[in-house]
């Protein structure tokens, strides 16, 4: 039986090893008296030329070595990123968050501006309507319902990622004219919490009622802009590529136009509604960008097909 090895031998033999490390990756010694432990340190002092000082800088983890090889903890104080110490000045290891892609400045104005607007999302065709509105450089605004968020956060991250606009449908897409105050409070406040919350941070500007049906008398009730429409592109009743496309292109300088991203015929539709809108010299923006950045609560904006009462 072969003898175990001795707690001083594998100290030296470890020490040996990180000194080496040390001296190829250029980073000082006193960056490793601060990580070791004290037994190791003693040890790398007999086999090191080096002294050891101590260093008050937390240390950064070798180049292709996990920093718990040397005890580095990620610092999740207040104020300060995880990932902790600075390489070297200026430059952090900490891995940062994307941030939204701010929508282009656009003065509608000035120029001609169409809202390519999707409800009852988000839904398994939503990532794909992603790609083809950044590919032709388009933003529009995405009408929420809440359950559906619950079921497709990520979408959600991606969509205000993306720099597009995120806005309030309810929650499980009732007619809200027919419902009491506090069921319309909750259908309203539980979306605007689970959009802010699966976001990231990013809240939901208009609140678009399903079928466009909000009682005035409730709208004082509702602390948000309203969105109703100009084109309905009846895509959820065609289901028809083709049809979407010559709907959706006619519209006009100034129109909202009405989709939903939960049809797969709507999202092939996409790509030739953009091309042909753009081949117009029109500018395809967010809700509040059509309205000039300025939009009040209670308000609504697009004219709206309302049920019969």
């Amino acid at each position: 039986m072969r003898r175990p090895l001795s707690r001083r031998f594998v100290l030296s033999s470890m020490a040996a090893l990180t000194a080496a490390a040390l001296a190829v990756s250029g980073v000082g010694t006193g960056v490793f008296a601060a990580t070791a432990g004290p037994d190791l340190v003693r040890a790398a002092a007999q086999t090191s030329t080096g002294a050891l000082t101590p260093s008050t800088k937390r240390p950064t983890p070798l180049p292709g070595l996990p920093g718990a090889a040397f005890g580095f903890v990620p610092s999740t104080s207040a104020g300060g990123s995880s990932g902790g110490a600075r390489a070297s000045a200026g430059h952090s290891t900490a891995a940062r968050k994307p941030s939204p892609k701010a929508e282009p400045q656009v003065n509608c104005a000035k120029v001609k501006c169409v809202a390519l607007t999707f409800d009852d999302g988000p839904g398994p065709y939503t990532a794909q309507l992603l790609k083809h509105l950044e590919a032709g450089q388009a933003k529009a605004t995405f009408f929420l319902l809440g359950q559906q968020v619950k079921q497709y956060p990520e979408l959600v991250k991606a969509q205000a990622t993306a720099g597009m606009e995120l806005g309030n449908h309810s929650w499980d897409h009732p007619q809200l004219s027919r419902l009491k105050k506090k069921v319309v409070d909750s259908q309203v406040g539980r979306t605007n919490r689970v959009i802010t919350k699966a976001s990231g941070g990013t809240k939901a500007v208009f609140l678009r009622p399903p079928y466009g049906d909000l009682l005035r008398s409730q709208r004082g009730q509702v602390s948000m802009p309203l969105a109703l429409w100009d084109v309905d592109t009846l895509d959820w009743k065609t289901r028809s590529t083709k049809a979407t496309i010559t709907s959706a292109a006619a519209a006009k300088p100034g129109d909202i136009v009405l989709m939903h991203d939960i049809h797969e015929s709507t999202v092939r539709a996409v790509p030739q509604i953009v091309k042909k809108l753009k081949a117009k010299g029109i500018h395809l923006v967010t809700l509040s960008t059509l309205m000039g950045g300025k939009v009040k609560e209670h308000i609504e904006y697009g004219s709206g097909l309302r049920p019969r009462r």
